[in-house]
């Protein structure tokens, strides 16, 4: 009768395996934070320019004035502050309806940190898409933009976005050169 060995791993094999394992994990997981925050802060500005976009769109589909704005804590009306990732909401300003909300959007992850550069003479706490899809400005002098990194970001790293707002009423997303601040 033959002796059959019994099937298994040996002590060897599975040490070796798990050191393996122990090296992918080293590598793959910083790589994949770095993935994670670029996805927050790309994800955060495609939202703010999906929120302009249907600002602009809804001026001229309704042939009247359309006001995008930081929301209150109720989140049913504008907060009269300049905290654009606390949520927003957008609003007929002027014309049939005036007043009434047509949507409101959530506010931005505590993960992702919100700077602003905002020169406008009329306000910097809103924007008002006219009815042709541009912007009412007070000023000669427009520039709206936002800028979004993750809170953690180290300086120089490649995760930071710009959302920018053009007079035309256009919103784009630029990954400016530099990185984090």
């Amino acid at each position: 009768m033959n002796a059959s060995r019994a099937a298994g791993v040996t002590i060897v094999e599975l040490m070796i395996t798990i050191a393996v394992l122990a090296i992918l994990l080293t590598v793959a997981v910083p790589n994949f934070r770095s993935v994670i925050n670029n996805n927050r802060v790309s994800g955060a500005a495609n939202s703010l320019v999906t929120a302009m976009a249907y600002a602009r769109s809804e001026a001229v589909a309704r042939s009247a004035i359309v006001r995008l704005c930081p929301a209150n804590a109720a989140f049913t009306d504008c907060s009269g502050d300049d905290d654009w990732g606390g949520g927003l909401v957008i609003r007929l300003q002027e014309g049939p309806g005036e007043g009434e909300i047509l949507r409101v959007w959530e506010p931005l992850s505590s993960a992702i940190a919100l700077g602003q550069d905002l020169d406008d003479t009329a306000s910097d706490n809103h924007v008002d898409f006219l009815p042709l899809g541009n912007v009412a400005v007070g000023g000669t002098d427009f520039t709206f933009v936002l800028e979004l990194q993750p809170v953690d970001c180290p300086a120089g790293r490649p995760f930071r976005r710009e959302v920018i707002l053009g007079r035309s009423g256009r919103a784009q997303v630029v990954q400016p050169t530099g990185g984090c601040e």
